[in-house]
């Protein structure tokens, strides 16, 4: 039998119905009456049976104490989870901070073991050259040659430049030994700062440890004249001085980079900002010999024995890509100076989106997209270096006087003057 617990007095609340206050003795047999305050009197016939009392919600008054007491334990708990959570962030801290290990250039291996000593590994310095010949046919393609700062310079339609990088970049007895998934030409979609294509088969890869050298050349890199009509971030750092000054600080500076390749770690993916290398490529893949997640690190006049950039680089294949090795995450991780080498932050990064493969063929749809981005802009090349003396001194490893003599050449040319 049925029987209803009856405090003194109780809430409830109809299905449809104002509140009433109820009150009955303590217990009750199903179909007792009983009487309502406040409110008008049951219909004839009404008594609290079984069907009609699951259509009411009863709630004892001294529950407002049982919620309470609830909200107090849950303060507790989160006061208690606050001051976890915090020692637990100071470890982090100083775990990454003192007991990680430190910073070194990935590439500083091969300078012992296959360079002789030699600490910087630039174009000269390939197993194969380009052709002279080659290299002129490219420079007589471009449009205003012009000489700036003891390097020249020459623009080009941007709709026809990704074939030209290639033609001009594309060296026998180098691009057949690099992988197949790093030859071809590359837009660096997304990418806010004023780059637009790179190549990477003009290079070195060393198959045992995993790592690809593509050194600072001529034809390498392509940068904006004009602004595209869809460029990143609003065109916010295609300004004029960004145009001019930001391609002339990697070519004039010999803005290596090397790659080293290893088992993709399939790191979570946090949500914005924070996040961690190798959270795009299949968790596991990677392995020797699949390339799907590397390091990246720049290296200012081809200098493998330091890394010009604080932040961590990466490239991670996304599964999606339309062939194998046609689009990348090109990752920026960094993180406060209080975390040291502790990279948690996602501070940028764009897609290598492949839009001519390794046959000198588009890659679609990524080729029509870069045509419809970059529509009718033009595109600046970098034809090397042609001051003689900045030349000998590059050549010779004599990269303190480079600096000096292209401040000084530039200064000659009516520029401001720069800092190192």
């Amino acid at each position: 039998q049925l029987r209803f617990v009856l405090p003194a007095a109780i809430r409830c609340q109809a299905s449809s119905g104002p509140i009433a206050m109820w009150s009955g003795l303590p217990t009750a047999p199903v179909g007792a009456p009983v009487a309502v305050w406040g409110a008008p009197p049951p219909p004839p016939g009404w008594s609290a049976r079984q069907g009609q009392v699951m259509h009411y919600s009863f709630t004892p008054l001294h529950a407002a104490g049982r919620q309470q007491a609830s909200l107090q334990r849950i303060l507790r708990w989160l006061v208690v989870l606050a001051g976890v959570g915090y020692i637990c962030a100071l470890s982090f801290a100083y775990s990454c901070h003192y007991l990680d290990e430190p910073r070194v250039a990935h590439a500083q291996v091969l300078v012992e073991k296959y360079l002789q000593g030699k600490a910087t590994y630039n174009h000269w310095d390939l197993p194969v050259q380009r052709s002279e010949e080659l290299l002129a046919e490219c420079l007589a393609e471009l449009d205003g040659l012009i000489e700036r700062a003891g390097s020249q310079w020459g623009s080009y339609p941007g709709d026809k430049a990704p074939l030209l990088a290639y033609t001009c970049m594309k060296v026998p007895g180098l691009f057949e030994k690099v992988p197949p998934k790093l030859q071809g030409v590359f837009w660096t979609h997304g990418n806010a700062f004023p780059e637009e294509l790179v190549v990477l088969h003009m290079g070195e890869y060393f198959p045992e440890e995993r790592i690809h050298v593509a050194p600072m050349a001529p034809f390498k890199w392509t940068w904006p004249l004009d602004t595209p009509l869809d460029a990143p971030d609003g065109g916010m750092h295609y300004t004029d001085e960004m145009k001019m000054m930001h391609p002339g600080r990697m070519a004039g500076g010999l803005l290596g980079s090397t790659f080293k390749f290893s088992e993709c770690p399939g790191s979570a993916d946090l949500p914005a900002p924070l996040g961690v290398p190798g959270h795009v490529c299949p968790a596991g893949s990677g392995a020797e010999p699949e390339l799907t997640f590397a390091e990246l690190q720049l290296h200012v006049f081809g200098n493998l024995t330091s890394v010009a950039q604080p932040d961590t680089f990466t490239l991670e294949e996304y599964a999606d890509g339309p062939q194998p090795g046609s689009k990348w995450h090109r990752g920026n991780y960094g993180g406060p100076e209080w975390l040291g080498r502790c990279k948690c932050l996602s501070t940028g990064g764009y897609t290598l989106k492949k839009i001519i493969d390794a046959d000198g063929h588009p890659v679609e749809p990524y080729h029509s997209e870069w045509l419809q981005y970059i529509g009718g802009a033009r595109v600046a090349f970098w034809g090397g270096f042609s001051d003689g003396d900045l030349q000998d001194k590059v050549r010779s490893g004599d990269f303190t006087g480079a600096v000096d003599r292209i401040h000084e050449l530039w200064e000659q040319e009516g520029g401001e003057p720069l800092e190192t």
